[in-house]
């Protein structure tokens, strides 16, 4: 979000210099109630910053880290530019896609 100084390294995200993940469980990321699993079988994709947001634009991150066309490829995206809330994703581990609600 805009003002957050955001570093990625390997795949990893810190946000205000705090990882999103802990050192036992580094395919996790945590954003307060809510986790991302990341795949890594691509690697962790290109380095991104540090960098602080600027206000109205936000930063967006895949978790198939190695392989996510994300702010690190295309930049970041004007807060204006957002017009729905995500209220799931399919998620496609394992056996196949499934519907996740966030």
């Amino acid at each position: 979000m805009g003002g957050d100084h955001v570093v990625v390294r390997q795949g990893h995200l810190l946000i205000n210099g705090i990882p999103a993940w802990q050192p036992n469980e580094p395919e996790i990321e945590r954003f307060g109630q809510r986790q991302a699993h990341l795949n890594f079988s691509y690697g962790g994709g290109p380095a991104f910053g540090p960098v602080t947001i600027p206000q109205g634009s936000v930063m967006v991150m895949g978790d198939f880290r190695g392989n996510s066309h994300d702010s690190r490829r295309f930049g970041l995206i004007s807060e204006r530019a957002i017009y729905a809330r995500a209220v799931g994703v399919y998620w496609r581990r394992g056996r196949g896609p499934l519907w996740k609600p966030l």
